[in-house]
Formats: C-alpha cells, structure tokens, sequence
C-alpha cells in the first residue's frame, strides 16, 4: 500500500503520492514508450542482426537477460542497447538494475 500526503492549500486539497509511485510510473511509461518506437523502428527498417558490434546476417538480434534466478528476453536496439520489458530491469524496490554486455 502507498502512502499519500495531502495537503490543503486555499479549501483546494492536493494529494501527493510517494517519490517511489513516481518512479514505477515514469518507469512504466518510459518502457511503453520505448516499446512503441521500437516496433516503429523495427517495422520500417530490415531485419540485421549484430554480434560483437558488427552485422552477422542469419542471425536473430535477441538476448537473454539474467536478474538472478529468473531471466527475460530482449531486442537489441542498437550493437549497445537492449530493449526489454520494465519488469525485467525494475526491482520490487524500484530501482533500475543495468550491467555491462558480456
């Protein structure tokens, strides 16, 4: 459960939600986002798939992604970036997990 704060300024009441509710939302929305441009990007351009920063034809541009004993799927967005879903990156907590590619 969340807690909310209000306040009362003037006989108009304004409720804030909690900085972590903010984040999930941000969050959600940010994924949502960039899942809309990638199928934009995707649908417009050739399949090319990359390994190692450079084009290998024949093969998929999907990766797996390990969060300790669960694991998600992804889309290479460019040799460096991954796109995935906001469950995958986005702890209980709500904080972003990242890594380096290996």
């Amino acid at each position: 459960m969340h807690a909310v704060e209000s306040h009362s300024l003037g006989g108009v009441r304004r409720s804030f939600v909690t900085i972590k509710r903010r984040w999930r939302f941000v969050a959600r929305g940010a994924t949502v986002a960039l899942a809309a441009i990638s199928a934009t990007i995707v649908a417009s351009t050739p399949a090319a798939a990359v390994v190692g920063g450079t084009s290998a034809l024949g093969n998929t541009a999907v990766v797996r992604i390990l969060n300790g004993s669960s694991s998600c799927s992804g889309a290479l967005w460019t040799s460096r970036i991954v796109v995935t879903a906001g469950h995958c990156v986005v702890n209980s907590s709500g904080n972003v997990t990242t890594g380096a590619i290996s």
